[in-house]
Parts: C-alpha cells; structure tokens; sequence
C-alpha cells in the first residue's frame, strides 16, 4: 500500500488499500439493500441531495478484517498526518450510486452522535472503469476530484465538504466509515 498526501485540501489517499477480491466480497456481503431513494435534507442554507443504495456491513468475519484493517491503517496514518485522538468506527456503509445517483455537499459531522466522527474514509470498491461521473470531490469552494482506483482510499477530516458527482453510466459502488473519538473542544 503507498500513500499521497494533499496538505492544501487537507487528505490522503492510501493506494492498494483492499485487494480486487476483497472488494468484491464486501459487495456480496453487504446487507440487504436500502434505496434511500432521493433523499433532501437542510444543511445550514444548502439543501443537500442524496439518491444511492445504502447496505450495511455490521457482523461476521468480514466485517471485522476489514474494520480491522481500516482502523490499523487509519491509526498509522492519523497519527502523523491529523493527529486526531481516535477510538473507533462506526458500523461500515456500502453506498451504490447507479445512472444519475449522487450525493450533493455535505460534511459528516454534526449534532449528536456524528458529533465524535473525527476521520472520514472512502474505499472505492468498484472499478472505476465500470463507470462514468461518479467523482469523489472535496473542496470549500469548487472541489478537489480525488482520482482513486479500485481498493483505494481517501481519508479526510469529517469537517470537510465533500460529494459524490452524479453517475452518467454504470454503477459506482464504495464502502464509507467514520472513525470516532471524543468531540472536537
């Protein structure tokens, strides 16, 4: 696994994170499928539009090697990078984003309980050559397209704005996690 770092937008993408036959297998494992369908939420003036299929990936083996794997690369990584105190993760998505599902701005931490997420990750799990559109962006203003192939990772703080652009063909398929800690003071 290799790492490149981006100090101005403020991630990292770890490379080689999963393997092909990982990322397959988290597919097939996931949960029962959800549509979340179209889902409009308020954030601060912004009206944020999420349309994907949201599964889950909570028990058995699976799920532990690959939070265990997050969790030991996102320690290493956190430490010298965020330096963020980190606890734990959060009960892994599996989002699939088919023709024209996206999910517009939006940051990962807020009230409540997503008020301890400290890092977000995304793994892409499908092959980007099974898609078009479908590009991670993180950004203040324009966004940042964060170029990531299948099995990669990007890491980010849950404070920052992000998206996932619409898909104009094929289906994109990705595993999110938000590892926790105490409340940002």
């Amino acid at each position: 696994m290799s790492e490149e770092r981006d100090a101005v937008a403020g991630f990292l993408v770890a490379r080689g994170l999963f393997d092909a036959a990982t990322c397959a297998r988290v597919v097939a494992e996931a949960g029962d499928s959800r549509a979340a369908g179209e889902v409009i939420a308020g954030a601060a003036d912004e009206v944020v539009v999420r349309r994907s299929k949201v599964r889950w990936l909570t028990e058995g083996a699976l799920a532990r090697e690959v939070t265990d794997r997050l969790m030991a690369v996102v320690r290493a990584l956190s430490n010298d990078y965020f330096g963020f105190a980190l606890e734990g993760a959060e009960a892994l998505q599996v989002a699939t984003y088919g023709l024209d599902d996206e999910y517009g701005w939006h940051i990962d931490l807020g009230p409540g309980r997503s008020s301890r997420r400290k890092l977000s990750v995304t793994v892409l799990l499908t092959n980007p050559t099974e898609f078009v559109g479908g590009a991670f962006e993180l950004g203040v203003v324009d966004g940042v397209p964060v170029e990531l192939g299948q099995g990669d990772a990007v890491l980010f703080p849950s404070y920052l704005r992000h998206r996932v652009a619409p898909v104009t063909h094929g289906e994109r398929t990705s595993l999110v996690a938000w590892i926790t800690g105490a409340p940002f003071r």
